[in-house]
Formats: C-alpha cells, structure tokens, sequence
C-alpha cells in the first residue's frame, strides 16, 4: 500500500516537472521567434504559454498588440493582455498600463489610474518607473495623488484583480 502511494507521488512529482518545463518552452521558443522577427510563431507560442497562465507571455502578448509587431496593432488589445499580466503581478505590464493610461492610448487618458499603475511597477522594484511616475504627478492635483495612492493600495489589497 505505502509503495502504490509513493509511485503515485513520484508519478504526481513527474507530471508537474513536465508541465513547468513544456511551459518554459513554449515562452523561450517564442521569445526566439520574436528575436528572430518570426512574430506568427512567436505569437502563437506566446499564446499557448499564455493559456498555461504565464504572466511574461501574457505581458509578451500585450507588447506586440501595441507595437503591431506580427498583428494588427490595438492598444485596446494590448490593455487587456497587460492587464491579465498585472494581475498576475507582472511588474513590466503595470508599467506599460502606467504609459498607456497617460497617453490615452487604447483607453481616455487618465493620470490617476496611470499613477496608479506606475506607482504599483515601482513597488514591485521597477525603479525605472519612478521617474514616469513623477512625470505624470506634475500634471495632477495633490488630491489626485492622494486618490491614485489610495487607488494603488486598494488594487495591491485586491492582488491585482480588477484594477482598473
């Protein structure tokens, strides 16, 4: 009895190696197709790592929608993929929605949601962010700021779900 167990749990152990490296694969494969400029495969590898709930793949995703590289372009598009990543706490989509939501692009230009997530990418050590962040605070009033800081707390209380 203890050795069916233990085979089961060994076979458990291998099923879920398997499944962390397939993963793995389908994001490197894809991230040499993009260097490669291949952006069909690239995306379609992209995609089915996405699938798997790989936050770099999905953030990967939304990148591509926003330069139109191998897609139509849409910032529309592209939001909806960063935001999947964010919510997965992927630091480089929060930036993106951060750059997004200051320019308007694909949403209404809004400093206190780009704050929001420019302040979210920094808490999670981009520090590259910082200075966006700043960039977008000079346009705001300080009760704007204090609404996005509160905003950001609430949106990291929630993990990252449904921010905006």
């Amino acid at each position: 009895m203890l050795l069916m167990i233990i085979k089961k749990l060994y076979l458990f152990l291998i099923l879920i190696i398997c499944s962390s490296i397939c993963h793995a694969d389908d994001y490197q494969d894809a991230r040499k197709a993009e260097e490669k400029k291949d952006y069909v495969t690239a995306l379609a590898k992209y995609r089915k790592s996405a699938e798997k709930g790989n936050a770099n793949a999905m953030n990967r995703i939304g990148f591509l929608f926003h330069t139109g590289d191998g897609v139509v372009k849409s910032n529309e598009e592209a939001i909806r993929w960063f935001k999947l990543a964010a919510a997965k706490g992927q630091i480089n989509s929060m930036f993106h929605l951060g750059y997004l939501y200051s320019e308007g692009m694909g949403v209404p230009q809004n400093y206190e949601i780009s704050h929001m997530w420019f302040n979210l990418s920094v808490a999670n050590g981009d520090e590259s962010a910082v200075g966006n962040r700043n960039y977008v605070e000079k346009k705001m009033s300080r009760e704007s700021i204090a609404n996005a800081q509160r905003m950001a707390i609430q949106c990291k209380e929630k993990g990252y779900q449904n921010c905006y």
